[in-house]
């Protein structure tokens, strides 16, 4: 198997609701939060953060 293992619905969609909760405007924005404060990582259940085209995927 190659590639990141895969992501929890249930871990992306939490960080969605980050997102909605403090009106992030981009997923650029998303990432860097999630990048500088591991408390809101470790709330959506990552241990690492998923690059922006996941989240991109995800939001289609």
């Amino acid at each position: 198997m190659t590639g990141r293992p895969p992501l929890s619905k249930k871990s992306l969609l939490k960080c969605f609701f980050v997102k909605t909760y403090f009106s992030i405007d981009s997923l650029c924005q998303l990432v860097d939060i999630l990048n500088r404060f591991g408390y809101f990582r470790h709330i959506c259940g990552l241990k690492e953060i998923p690059h922006l085209s996941t989240f991109s995927r995800a939001g289609k």
